[in-house]
């Protein structure tokens, strides 16, 4: 393109319109330029029908329910009481770990009252007097005694002090005894001294010179009974809760009660607290209640998984019951 005035060339504007000669200056008009008429663009490309897709696979019908399994013995929650067999019951596998062995409650009162009642044998020695004390406190007979020895115990000692043995006999009933006492103070006894003494008429053997005690710790040694007598009760306590609950479920009548609490123990054994279920249930007009404890908290949560679960309960006493697990 060339400018109208100067014929200078110019670079051509392709939009059109009005451009300035970088020669003269001058303003030229050009002619926007033509464009060709609008492309024309092929038809779409046809594509063929919907490729035809077969029938929905089959599945095969769902997997039947596996129940969870411990020690190769199937958990299965059972709360139709008219699946449960007649009495005299056979105990099932799940029973025996849930009812008839001893757990929860029942385990650790009998681990406890065993090692309590260990404690008796220690004990054994100072509470060994216990018998004639009891005897002299409630057939305590005066006499007369004569002593045979008088002489120093290095073995036995009274305020960290070797103490002095006195042995004296006497007669009771016309049979001779003999007895011994133990101090710090022998008042200057020798041997064919005259005392005072006692004796039990209940039983003349147990004899003590007045005013001592008959032995060394007198009825202060009952305390040492207390720990065993404590473990004696606890395992007493356990074999009988267990014995109830065995008794209920081979001879129980079936019912429905229903779960009214899940809770833990006070007590642990080993790190865990025991789960504890207790439930309710009607026999006539009358509710009564039971529980059971167990520490594996899967195992008894698995097979009372409620809200109702089937009792089996004492008919002469109702208060004695358990529950019924297949």
């Amino acid at each position: 393109m060339y400018c109208t005035t100067c014929r200078g060339p110019v670079d051509p504007n392709p939009h059109g319109g009005w451009y300035r000669c970088t020669r003269c200056g001058a303003w030229n008009a050009a002619a926007p330029p033509a464009y060709g008429a609008p492309q024309a663009h092929a038809a779409p490309q046809a594509y063929g029908a919907p490729q035809a897709y077969g029938a929905p696979q089959a599945y095969g019908a769902p997997p039947a329910f596996a129940p969870p399994m411990m020690d190769g013995v199937a958990l299965v929650a059972d709360t139709d009481p008219s699946r449960v067999p007649p009495p005299p019951r056979q105990a099932t596998a799940n029973a025996r770990k849930l009812v008839f062995a001893y757990q929860g409650s029942q385990a650790i009162s009998r681990g406890t009252g065993i090692a309590f009642s260990l404690a008796l044998f220690p004990v054994l020695i100072p509470a060994f007097g216990i018998p004639g004390e009891v005897a002299l406190l409630v057939s305590a007979t005066p006499g007369t005694g004569t002593v045979t020895r008088v002489a120093l115990d290095p073995s036995h000692r009274i305020n960290k002090r070797p103490a002095t043995k006195v042995e004296f006999s006497y007669t009771a009933d016309g049979q001779k005894y003999e007895e011994s006492y133990h101090t710090l103070s022998a008042g200057g006894l020798q041997a064919g001294a005259t005392i005072s003494i006692e004796y039990a008429s209940l039983y003349p053997g147990f004899g003590r010179r007045k005013g001592e005690s008959y032995s060394f710790f007198g009825f202060a040694s009952l305390w040492f009974l207390a720990m065993p007598l404590v473990g004696f009760v606890l395992l007493f306590t356990a074999w009988r809760s267990n014995r109830r609950e065995i008794r209920a479920y081979v001879r129980g009548i079936a019912t429905v009660g229903l779960i009214t609490e899940r809770t833990f123990g006070n007590s642990k054994q080993g790190n865990r607290r025991p789960r504890i279920i207790r439930w309710s249930f009607q026999v006539g007009p009358d509710t009564f209640t039971g529980s059971i404890s167990h520490i594996n908290h899967y195992l008894i949560d698995t097979l009372l998984p409620g809200p109702n679960v089937v009792v089996l309960y004492d008919p002469n006493n109702p208060s004695v019951n358990t529950v019924w697990v297949g």
